[in-house]
């Protein structure tokens, strides 16, 4: 589990605050598509990182963008998995530190 209600509003804040940063600066979309890590196919707001966090954010969802690689391919962008996917990850990188 998370070790704190703290951490996880601070994930959030990140999302909003990135969200913000999107609204002041110009959108570079075709920069952005290179680092997009959305793999779904059809989907209309790669590049566009405030479209897509407004999306996301609208259905109490993640951007794919921060999950694992193995956690995007889910398609499961619930909070919940966000949640289980950075424990696990975190608990991941902690088991090869030993």
């Amino acid at each position: 589990m998370l070790q704190s209600l703290k951490e996880i509003k601070i994930l959030m804040l990140q999302v909003l605050f990135d969200f913000l940063g999107c609204i002041i600066m110009d959108c570079k979309k075709e920069e952005n598509k290179k680092n997009c890590a959305c793999t779904y196919e059809h989907c209309s707001r790669k590049g566009i990182c405030c479209e897509c966090i407004a999306f996301h954010r609208a259905r109490d969802e993640m951007p794919a963008c921060y999950f694992t690689p193995d956690g995007e391919k889910e398609y499961d962008r619930s909070i919940a998995a966000f949640i289980k996917n950075y424990q696990d990850n975190k608990a991941n990188r902690l088991y090869k530190k030993k």
